[in-house]
């Protein structure tokens, strides 16, 4: 059974266009697969967002105010599935 996922974010008040931010889908656990969501649409295909090999992070290169989100992480496996509470990026 999975734990409920949530987002963690490395930088609370970016600066647009100067700060890039990395939005981590806790906890990492084994044999997961992790799916990111931004407006409950699927991720737009950007050369500024980066996820990592396993999806587990979102990294946002040189964020603007378009970026504030909301993000939504979901993870699964073959027993569960857990999805995150909306994530809120502010952007200064």
């Amino acid at each position: 059974e999975l734990p409920k996922p949530n987002i963690t974010s490395n930088n609370s008040d970016p600066v647009e266009n100067v700060d890039s931010v990395v939005l981590t889908c806790e906890p990492q656990t084994q044999n997961t697969s992790y799916l990111w969501s931004v407006n409950s649409k699927s991720l737009p295909d950007s050369a500024r967002l980066e996820l990592s090999l396993d999806n587990r992070t979102l990294t946002l290169h040189g964020v603007t105010r378009n970026d504030t989100g909301p993000y939504e992480c979901e993870t699964w496996n073959p027993v569960s599935a857990g999805h995150s509470d909306p994530f809120t990026l502010n952007v200064l």
